[in-house]
């Protein structure tokens, strides 16, 4: 199996976009993770109340809105509290009551905003201010959220993570064109004077545009931002330098060029990032726990799915070895790790041909991934296209072709459905669809011409003429597709008698 297909969507953190915590950017935490632990706990129920109370919520919909809200309850549960300014503490407590009306009604009474311009430390402050607009689920809590940070911006033109801050929050409100102006200046200043803080801007933008579904533009910022970065690191002779903000940047690039279909940079990159984090996770084990937790759960199967099996599991354990408690009381996430988890191991017992093994990890991970669906109906499409697939290749490395096909099939009716990809990203998935059913046509059609002691029946044929159309549909998406066009071409021979049907290989 040349390519494992379609995984999940490289937005995998925070249903559908990449991680706010990494558009937080920001202050480096020396919190103990048994504290962020014991806050995290304490915050998550403050919200849980508040929910209940203020929204009415219950059940399932409580569930969804709190998964929604992850990001910004662990930005509140990584602060150091001891650093909190004395007036500021009863509002956290507030929060932590579930009394976020009565906190945020505190903040605003401080005239936070005059203050920061008029030169007062209350910068961190204002930061907790607006994550609490944003946690409070109110949309005109947001857009007080966005103007406040545009006005800190405005008058503070040095501040990276005021900036990173307001382009999240006008991004979570679509309103990500907002940020470019500010963007733009921040990145002209800083070309000629702080090259650590033009990367950052750089990384900035690609971040924002590819939560604008731009990833071409993505990707050029991106790289740019890579350029400085190494330039840096060869300068300073440092291969760890600004780690963090690297393994944020990497990460953020194995996603884009995974997007675009360049899986072998995707990988390159994810690599990269995850060296950066093993090295944070050795020496400052405290920089920015939840996020670094957060970021290598989403790159698990992003690795996994572009065959990187013993990375993949690396991660993995990491992340169930170091904080499972991020995931308690999450029924989604929980489930959602569970189905990566056993669908590696299936792919692991493939690639070792304990086929029997496979099927009963991916049954087991099937059985995971109905739950997903009941949780959070229609919002798992790829992670349905992406086992379907790798039951396909079990059953034909089995030689079980005809369940091989009937897989294949169902793959390709969910692919033409889906409408989340851009054209290349579509295309791309298509063309690996019609070869894989092109190869089991091939297959079967060989099979066929055994049976009928080497004679070429039109039963036979018929079935080189459908892998042919089917190779002749992967090209239209692809043209350069290597091995569709070599199977192409020898279904053509074999159709006008000048080659001999012949066996496929045992795996994809």
């Amino acid at each position: 199996m040349k390519k494992l297909f379609l995984v999940l969507s490289v937005f995998v953190m925070m249903a559908g976009s990449l991680s706010a915590q990494i558009l937080l950017g920001g202050a480096v935490s020396l919190v103990s993770p048994d504290t962020i632990h014991s806050q995290y706990e304490t915050f998550c129920e403050g919200a849980k109340k508040f929910y209940t109370k203020v929204h009415g919520l219950e059940g399932q919909s409580l569930y969804n809105h709190l998964a929604a809200v992850q990001t910004y309850i662990d930005f509140l549960a990584s602060q150091n509290l001891r650093n909190v300014p004395d007036w500021e503490r009863p509002f956290l407590e507030q929060v932590k009551e579930g009394n976020i009306t009565d906190a945020l009604s505190g903040y605003r009474n401080q005239n936070l905003v005059n203050r920061y311009q008029g030169g007062e430390p209350v910068g961190a402050s204002l930061e907790r201010y607006v994550i609490l607009l944003e946690l409070s689920g109110d949309r005109l809590g947001v857009s007080q959220g966005l103007q406040i940070m545009q006005q800190v911006i405005s008058s503070d033109s040095t501040n990276l993570s005021a900036l990173f801050l307001f382009a999240h929050v006008a991004c979570d409100l679509h309103q990500g064109n907002l940020a470019e102006p500010y963007m733009n200046s921040y990145r002209n200043r800083m070309a000629g004077v702080d090259r650590r803080a033009y990367a950052e801007v750089l990384a900035l933008h690609a971040l924002n545009a590819y939560r604008r579904s731009r990833p071409n533009d993505a990707l050029r910022w991106g790289n740019r931002s890579v350029m400085v970065y190494d330039s840096l690191v060869n300068v300073l002779g440092d291969p760890h330098y600004d780690a963090m903000q690297r393994a944020r940047l990497h990460y953020a690039m194995g996603c884009i060029q995974f997007r675009l279909g360049e899986t072998k940079e995707s990988v390159a990159h994810l690599r990269k990032s995850y060296e950066l984090f093993e090295y944070l996770g050795a020496e400052m084990p405290n920089v920015q726990f939840i996020e670094r937790i957060r970021i290598l759960y989403s790159m698990a199967p992003l690795c996994a799915d572009q065959a990187q099996y013993l990375l993949a599991d690396s991660i993995y354990r990491e992340v169930d070895a170091t904080a499972p408690w991020l995931f308690e009381g999450n029924e989604n996430q929980q489930s959602l790790f569970q189905f990566n988890t056993l669908r590696l191991r299936g792919l692991s017992a493939y690639f070792a041909n304990n086929l029997e093994d496979a099927h009963r990890y991916f049954r087991e991970a099937g059985e995971r991934l109905n739950h997903l669906e009941n949780l959070a109906p229609g919002k798992n499409q790829e992670a349905h296209e992406n086992l379907n697939f790798n039951i396909a290749s079990v059953y034909y490395k089995q030689g079980n072709l005809d369940k091989a096909l009937e897989y294949n099939m169902k793959v390709l009716d969910m692919v033409l459905k889906d409408t989340e990809h851009d054209q290349k990203r579509h295309f791309n998935d298509l063309t690996y669809c019609y070869k894989y059913i092109g190869n089991t046509h091939f297959a079967i059609g060989y099979n066929k011409y055994l049976k009928a002691k080497k004679r070429k029946t039109k039963e036979v044929m018929d079935h080189y003429v459908v892998a042919r159309e089917n190779y002749a549909r992967a090209l239209k998406y692809t043209p350069r597709e290597a091995e569709s066009r070599a199977k192409f071409n020898l279904c053509t021979l074999i159709i006008q008698g000048m080659e001999k049907p012949m066996a496929m290989p045992k795996g994809f």
